[in-house]
């Protein structure tokens, strides 16, 4: 699959990524909390598990006015967009018997 000739297949953080994500998450756990929605969203759409953590955390932060749940949505637009999901979302979401 080629999604261009700029397209870079990643499969780990850079060290300058790691040395980032650290000291976010040193700043009272931004850096953690930014990422339980994404991890929500990869979790919807069978891409990976949620610790318990995540999981206590996504929940807390749904009951704080739904937060957590806006955050999510971005990456699972994101997700829903991809040639993989577009499909399948095409052939088997609710506007597919019309």
């Amino acid at each position: 699959m080629n999604y261009g000739a700029d397209a870079v297949q990643k499969f780990a953080f850079t060290t300058w990524e790691r040395i980032w994500y650290v000291l976010m998450c040193i700043g009272l756990g931004a850096g953690y909390f930014a990422k339980v929605p994404a991890k929500k969203a990869l979790q919807d759409f069978g891409m990976t598990t949620m610790t318990g953590a995540e999981r206590f955390w996504y929940v807390l932060m749904c009951v704080a006015f739904g937060a957590g749940y806006f955050a999510k949505i971005p990456t699972a637009k994101a997700l829903s967009e991809l040639p993989q999901f577009a499909e399948i979302s095409r052939t088997s979401g609710p506007a597919a018997g019309r």
